[in-house]
């Protein structure tokens, strides 16, 4: 996990965490996230402790969406995951490790 400058619709840019998934998520769209992988359960827990807001990437995209983090649980299985709400879309500017 990392943290990305990123350019939203309107003409600010925002730091938030990223997250890169195998598949593309669109805006409006409602996930569970597994937090079993670190890189989930990293990414979470700094958009935790910032505003709730993270960034999801397609593995080999640039465009992503930026996504609200409103609740995490355990699942009956025992699996940690976390709920995101993808709310508008997003380009990557910069990457900082």
């Amino acid at each position: 996990m990392s943290d990305t400058t990123i350019s939203t619709s309107n003409p600010t840019t925002t730091l938030l965490p990223i997250l890169r998934l195998p598949s593309v998520v669109l805006p409006g769209t409602v996930v569970t996230i597994s937090l079993d992988h670190n890189d989930a359960r990293v990414a979470v827990e700094a958009a935790g402790r910032g505003d709730g807001r993270l960034v999801l990437l397609a593995d080999d995209g640039d465009i992503g969406v930026v996504a609200r983090v409103p609740n995490t649980a355990t699942l009956p299985s025992g699996e940690q995951a976390a709920i995101v709400q993808a709310e508008r879309r997003a380009r990557l500017v910069t990457v900082h490790a």
